[in-house]
């Protein structure tokens, strides 16, 4: 289960395949990737869709699985949220939230292959992730068990090759839940990297503003003072003329 706070922001959760499929979330051309300055697939390629966000190296932007979800669907806050498949993946998406609805909630049954989850839009959201199954040892354990015959060797060998069967099973999982924690980590840090670039332009176009304030000012400044020893110029050619 992903759950996604937004502060009230309208960011929105939105899931691809390693390969650049869009499974869920909004289409291009809606205000949160507008504002992420996406709003091509071009854009998506060159600055979503790279290896550096956890997508293979040829990754290209597909977006027809969406059929309108996150943008048309109604918000569901209770599960099972709306539901529909994808790849053998019950997926449950309680739709794209607005400011009256600062959650959105995901839920995937079973992961049938990496996928990759991004939030987009300010960047001032929180999100937390829980996994409902979390393995056990029981599963891997083998019970004592004679060898003297070619029948009970047999049968100790079958155990053993269901606890190593178990333990790649549990590996694999492990492995999975590491990868999309990674992925994570990672797209919180080019949002960190996005906000701190944002607010530096912020302040480079304030800055700007108040130079250009400043050198207005000591126009208008310059100009009074050349004005001002005009008109006092002007008299005293008139006096100098009348004297003469």
């Amino acid at each position: 289960v992903v759950e996604l706070y937004d502060n009230g922001a309208n960011d929105t959760i939105q899931i691809f395949s390693v390969s650049g499929r869009h499974i869920v979330g909004t289409k291009l051309g809606h205000g949160d990737w507008d504002s992420a300055g996406v709003s091509f697939p071009e854009d998506m390629n060159t600055q979503v869709l790279t290896p550096e966000n956890g997508f293979s190296n040829n990754a290209v932007y597909v977006g027809d699985n969406l059929n309108g979800i996150g943008d048309n669907l109604p918000f569901s806050a209770v599960a099972p949220y709306n539901q529909f498949t994808y790849n053998g993946m019950n997926i449950g998406y309680s739709g794209d939230g607005n400011p009256s609805n600062l959650n959105e909630y995901l839920t995937i049954d079973e992961v049938t292959e990496d996928l990759i989850v991004l939030i987009v839009g300010a960047g001032v959201f929180s999100a937390k992730a829980k996994w409902d199954y979390i393995p056990s040892s029981s599963g891997g354990n083998v019970t004592p068990i004679s060898i003297s015959t070619q029948e009970l060797a047999q049968q100790s060998l079958e155990q053993i090759n269901t606890a190593i069967t178990y333990k790649d099973t549990i590996r694999a999982h492990l492995g999975a839940m590491q990868n999309r924690l990674e992925n994570t980590a990672t797209n919180l840090q080019i949002q960190t990297e996005n906000l701190q670039a944002a607010e530096s332009r912020i302040s480079d176009t304030d800055m700007a503003h108040e130079m250009t304030a400043l050198v207005k000012g000591q126009i208008l400044a310059q100009g009074a003072t050349a004005m001002l020893a005009q008109a006092n110029t002007l008299p005293r050619m008139a006096l100098e003329l009348i004297q003469g």
